[in-house]
C-alpha cells in the first residue's frame, strides 16, 4: 500500500497499477491513466493519511486461506456527524497481495455512502420509537458495599439493572465495570481521572424479564481504576456507558437501545 501511494504521488500510473488487482486494471482500461486516478480515487486524501485503519477477513476453503484486508479512508461527516470512509481492499492472490479500487467514481461513493447512512438512521430511528415505550421503568441500582473506605484499601461497588416495567428486555454488560464507565468527583466537584487503561472486552445479550434484578457488577473496587489519593467526601456514579440495552432475545424488530441509563449518586467518605 506504501509502494502504490508513493506510485500516485509521482503520478506513476502504471507503477501503481501494477500493485492492483486484475478487476482494477480491467476497470482503468476503460480511461486514460490520469482520468481514472483523478475519478476514482481520493488522491489528496490517500496522501495525508498516515495510519490505516482496517478490517481482516481469513477463511480456510478448497483452496486454502483466504486472507483479506478492508481499508476505510475518511472523506468527510454527513451533518449528523455520521463519517463517510472511501474503502479499498488488500487481498491475498495467486500473484501475493494486491490492491483492489472500487468500480465507484469518488464523488459518487459519496453520494452512495449519505444515502445509506440516511436510510440506516431513518429505520434505526423507527426501531427506536417503537422500542423507548418498553423501557419505562428500566433503572440501574448502584451500591456501596462499605460503611467505611479509606485509602489505600479496596473501595468495592455494586450496580444492578432492575426492570420494573411491563417487558421483557435485552441486556449485554460487558463494558459497564471498564473504560471509565463510572463518574467519580470529589467535594469540590472536580472529576476524578480514570486510571486503568483500555480494555476490549467480549459479551452477549442476556434476557431481563419484567419484575427482574440482575448484576451487572457485583464488587467493582474503584480504588483500582480511579485516581482516588486523598481523603474527602466523593460522589460516585455508574454514567450509563458500557450498557446496551434492547427489545427482547428473538425480537422480530429487536434494536440496541441508544439512551444511556445512568445510576443513582451514591455519595461516600474516604478517610486516611
Amino acid at each position: 500500500m506504501n509502494q502504490f501511494i508513493k506510485a500516485v504521488e509521482d503520478n506513476n500510473w502504471d507503477k501503481a497499477l501494477s500493485y492492483c488487482s486484475k478487476r482494477t486494471n480491467s476497470r482503468a482500461a476503460r480511461y486514460e491513466r490520469d482520468e481514472y486516478f483523478r475519478e476514482f480515487v481520493p488522491i489528496a486524501k490517500l496522501k495525508a493519511e498516515t495510519n490505516y485503519k482496517f478490517w481482516t477477513y481469513s477463511q480456510d476453503g478448497p483452496g486454502g486461506k483466504y486472507h483479506f484486508f478492508g481499508c476505510f479512508l475518511n472523506l468527510s461527516k454527513t451533518s449528523n456527524g455520521d463519517s463517510i470512509n472511501w474503502e479499498w481492499w488488500l487481498e491475498r492472490t495467486d500473484r501475493g497481495w494486491l490492491i483492489d479500487l472500487p468500480d465507484v467514481p469518488v464523488e459518487r461513493w459519496s453520494q452512495v455512502e449519505i444515502d445509506r447512512l440516511k436510510r440506516y438512521r431513518e429505520n434505526a430511528d423507527a426501531r427506536w420509537k417503537a422500542l423507548e415505550p418498553k423501557l419505562k421503568g428500566l433503572r440501574t441500582q448502584l451500591t456501596a458495599l462499605q460503611q467505611e473506605y479509606k485509602l489505600g484499601q479496596p473501595m468495592p461497588f455494586r450496580l444492578e439493572l432492575v426492570n420494573e416495567g411491563a417487558h421483557e428486555l435485552s441486556y449485554d454488560k460487558q463494558q459497564v465495570a471498564v473504560n471509565g464507565s463510572m463518574i467519580i468527583k470529589d467535594e469540590n466537584g472536580r472529576i476524578i481521572p480514570y486510571t486503568a487503561g483500555p480494555h476490549q472486552t467480549a459479551g452477549g445479550e442476556k434476557p431481563i424479564k419484567p419484575g427482574e434484578s440482575v448484576v451487572l457488577f457485583a464488587s467493582l473496587d474503584i480504588a483500582k481504576q480511579y485516581d482516588i489519593k486523598r481523603p474527602g467526601k466523593y460522589q460516585v456514579q455508574f454514567s450509563g456507558r458500557g450498557l446496551e440495552v434492547g427489545d427482547a432475545i428473538g425480537s422480530k424488530h429487536g434494536v440496541v437501545a441508544r439512551r444511556e441509563f445512568p445510576s443513582n449518586t451514591v455519595e461516600i467518605e474516604v478517610k486516611p
